[in-house]
């Protein structure tokens, strides 16, 4: 996914202002401690399981900010419904999306199992490409 973004970036003519960089987001240190936006997309701030890992990247994320900086963090509330649901359902069909190639693109998902103290959902996803 890296090198993709990579790719768009430059084919934008974006390299001056546009950094990407691998590292743990609860533990990285850039050369840079200036930036005016940090964004954690897709719902990966969820993954840091412990509340010292997300406080840490908190803190990561602060560190590299300029003052007034924003910091946007994509997050969602989980269902409660599908908190208390019961493991091992069939898989659904979730999501069906148009590719670039014309193909078709399907995600079905299920509820595998859930650990309330944790507040943690474990699910399998299955993704499958048409032509």
């Amino acid at each position: 996914m890296l090198d993709r973004c990579r790719n768009k970036v430059a084919e934008r003519g974006l390299e001056e202002r546009a950094y990407l960089y691998l590292d743990d987001m609860a533990r990285f240190e850039l050369p840079r401690k200036d930036f005016s936006l940090a964004y954690i997309p897709v719902r990966s701030f969820m993954h840091l399981n412990t509340q010292a890992e997300q406080l840490a990247c908190l803190e990561r994320t602060f560190a590299h900010l300029r003052p007034g900086g924003l910091f946007i963090v994509d997050v969602y509330a989980p269902s409660y419904v599908m908190l208390a649901e019961e493991p091992d359902r069939p898989f659904a069909l979730r999501r069906e999306s148009c590719l670039p190639n014309g193909g078709t693109l399907k995600r079905w998902d299920r509820f595998v199992r859930n650990d309330p103290a944790m507040q943690i959902q474990h699910f399998e996803l299955h993704f499958q490409e048409y032509d």
